[in-house]
């Protein structure tokens, strides 16, 4: 027979570990979307920009071929210095490249969990690359007049055109004409970066001021 001591120690415990709970609830499952905006970012930040600033880096610190090679004369040796330079630009953008789309990753995810999403009806204006998304509001069946359009990626999940007209989750950026977030039945739609949304203003969709 357990003893008073062993059945208040467990209920002692018990008692802890609901007060945890309540004070720590579980952390809600990801969505696919935000999985996939999770890892793009963390692809980018901890892969893509190491290794392109790591070859940028080799090639600046070895501009100089030494010890120099025999029988090439000053001006074959600055046209190597000068090619090998070259080269170490295009792996220096490249990385400024990768670094600003892990930004813009980062913050597409911020949007799909952090704001609340708004109701609207999804058309699509343009199937040429890149996408031309409209977004109407409930009161437009027709979707004739949209209050919101983006330029937007081919989706990975399908045809876009499987989407058009349902009822979508649509998160905006609180910057006016800034990126857009928005689930459909299949999969994210978001705004390409650099590509800001237009919207509605006294009845005419205007782009983003430059």
């Amino acid at each position: 027979m357990k003893s008073p001591i062993w059945r208040a120690a467990k209920a002692m415990r018990a008692s802890a570990q609901a007060g945890s709970s309540d004070l720590h609830p579980p952390t809600p499952p990801r969505s696919r979307g935000e999985a996939e905006l999770r890892g793009r970012a963390w692809r980018d930040r901890w892969l893509g920009v190491p290794f392109f600033a790591l070859c940028a880096l080799g090639v600046f610190l070895n501009l100089e071929e030494w010890p120099p090679p025999a029988g090439r004369t000053p001006a074959q040796r600055a046209g190597g210095m000068a090619l090998r330079f070259a080269i170490g630009l295009v792996f220096a953008f490249c990385a400024v490249f990768i670094y600003r789309g892990g930004r813009f990753h980062r913050r597409l995810r911020f949007l799909l969990v952090r704001t609340t999403a708004l109701p609207m009806r999804l058309s699509v204006a343009s199937k040429e690359r890149p996408l031309l998304i409209g977004l109407h509001p409930l009161s437009d069946p027709a979707l004739r007049d949209p209050q919101f359009r983006f330029a937007a990626a081919l989706p990975t999940w399908g045809d876009v055109g499987e989407v058009v007209g349902e009822t979508v989750k649509v998160h905006l950026d609180p910057e006016p004409f800034g990126p857009i977030v928005v689930e459909t039945s299949r999969g994210l739609l978001h705004s390409l970066d650099g590509h800001g949304r237009e919207e509605r203003v006294e009845g005419r969709l205007q782009p983003r001021p430059v």
